[in-house]
């Protein structure tokens, strides 16, 4: 079985993550893992963030709106 894992870099987190959640969200029956990462701190937020999924499906479609948001990049590792 392969595993389908896309991996979405995010760039003015705080400006692209609604864009970024309204996707998620349209293809969540398709997502079965979801981790975020971003480096935080008591006085600091960075405005990068990564996105792990495990897709079951629609893994074309879904990294085909991801990069059409300005400082978003989406890539499928399928392993």
């Amino acid at each position: 079985m392969a595993l389908k894992i896309v991996i979405i870099k995010i760039d003015y987190r705080s400006k692209r993550v609604p864009e970024v959640q309204n996707i998620l969200t349209n293809f969540g029956c398709d997502i079965k893992v979801r981790v975020g990462f971003h480096e935080a701190a008591d006085d600091f937020c960075s405005e990068q963030g990564v996105i792990i999924l495990q897709l079951l499906k629609n893994e074309k479609e879904l990294i085909q709106e991801l990069n059409e948001i300005d400082g978003v990049n989406a890539a499928l590792l399928d392993i």
